[in-house]
């Protein structure tokens, strides 16, 4: 669901997140002005940073902001043109992608995308050619993807129902139908969604909090006045299940829950080492420590379970989580990458699959577990490996894919480099 590379710097450090190709003299990665947008930033990653991701606070060199676990301009003015600013590529010699998706009147960051996020300046999408009918986004093996919606600021988590999808974008939550049409803002000026979840009649989201205290909200599922549920820390991942909302506090380590009915919200674990993602079923709650671990505790309270551990730098570890009946998945986020899952009560832990670069979004049907890669500098793709075990299958390639959502027949995908969210059909 999704998404530091701070601590990928990724999710939370969740989603693990791709490459900004900062440079060093405002031409490198950043599009040139739109009209009404912020020009690029003069300004480079601080020696010993990881290509501008964030810190492992959520923080960034002075003049920038965390945004989708990426140092970026905070967006000034209305945005950019229709057409934005095309960007430029890693070495500041211009792009293809433009900045701003027609008649979205782009977003700011001086013409959003920009452009050269992975150094290429924005790449077409690839078509194999075994696709049915036209295939916008590209066709990978069959699969053929399409975007749903343009002009969306560094969007990131997805969750979808049976009408529509939604998304956490930079500072706002969004959703449009399945098709991609009737784009609505459900929630404008938030800090840094990073998690978002459904219940039946409620979109919930964490705010990270980069310019202010984090919180975790809440806005009717078809549009209405926001809640705010509880203020503090440093939310990240976030779940919804039988009248309780559930969330991690990467900073404050702790896994809390709140009763939806009214109440006081309660830790049911405290002294994690930087909780990312969430998930919950009718007796547990499972969660990911970018530490190194994956953890669960009773609904009901009790002493958390380590179910799994795992060697884990600054920069790699832990990232998103998903459940199905049997088993915990979850991604480990790094250059070489994995996907991998444990049986809920405990077990061996298996591998999926291996040498993912910066694995991020993770989700899971009957069949297969999917998921996004930010890649590194190029070769972003969103990827599906059979539960039974097989060869990983590239679905769609990406210059960033991030968050992700299934149904019964596709597969949702945003890219916070293009500013897209995509459906994949088959999946």
């Amino acid at each position: 669901m999704t998404f530091d590379r701070v601590g990928s710097r990724m999710w939370g450090p969740v989603l693990g997140l791709g490459l900004l190709a900062c440079g060093s003299d405002g031409s490198s990665g950043h599009g040139a002005t739109g009209s009404g947008g912020a020009a690029g930033a003069t300004t480079g990653c601080a020696v010993g940073s990881e290509r501008c991701a964030c810190y492992g606070n959520d923080t960034c060199d002075d003049g920038l902001v965390c945004a989708s676990r990426h140092c970026v301009v905070p967006p000034t003015g209305s945005g950019g043109s229709a057409n934005g600013g095309s960007g430029g590529d890693a070495n500041g010699s211009g792009g293809t992608t433009s900045g701003g998706a027609p008649g979205a009147g782009g977003v700011g960051l001086g013409g959003f995308p920009f452009g050269g996020f992975f150094g290429a300046g924005g790449t077409a999408p690839t078509d194999d050619g075994t696709c049915v009918g036209s295939c916008p986004g590209g066709c990978s093996v069959g699969h053929c993807s399409i975007p749903l919606v343009s002009g969306i600021s560094i969007p990131g988590a997805l969750a979808v129902d049976a009408t529509h999808v939604f998304w956490a974008g930079f500072d706002g939550i969004g959703r449009a139908t399945l098709t991609g049409q009737n784009p609505t803002a459900l929630a404008g000026g938030q800090d840094s969604p990073r998690g978002i979840a459904l219940d039946a009649n409620y979109v919930y989201w964490t705010n990270v909090g980069i310019l202010a205290t984090g919180n975790v909200s809440r806005v009717p599922i078809g549009g209405g006045t926001p809640d705010l549920l509880e203020s503090g820390g440093s939310p990240t991942g976030v779940a919804v299940r039988d009248g309780y909302v559930y969330w991690a506090d990467q900073d404050g380590g702790g896994i809390w829950q709140q009763p939806l009915a009214g109440g006081s919200s309660t830790p049911l674990a405290t002294l994690q080492d930087r909780p990312q993602a969430v998930a919950v079923d009718a007796t547990n709650v499972y969660w990911t420590n970018f530490g190194g671990s994956i953890v669960t505790v009773p609904l009901a309270g009790g002493t958390p379970i380590v179910l799994a551990t795992e060697a884990s730098t600054g920069n790699d570890g832990p990232a998103d989580i998903a459940l199905d009946s049997a088993y915990v998945y979850w991604t480990h986020s790094g250059t070489q990458g994995r996907i991998e899952r444990v049986p809920l009560g405990g077990g061996t832990p298996e591998t999926l699959a291996t040498g993912q670069p910066w694995p991020g979004g993770l989700a899971v049907d009957a069949e297969a577990a999917y998921w996004t890669n930010q890649g590194d500098f190029g070769g972003g793709a969103v990827m599906k490996v059979a539960l039974g075990g097989g060869a990983p299958e590239r679905l769609a390639s990406g210059n960033g894919p991030m968050g992700i959502a299934v149904d019964s027949t596709s597969v949702y995908w945003s890219d916070f480099s293009d500013g897209t969210v995509s459906r994949i059909t088959p999946k």
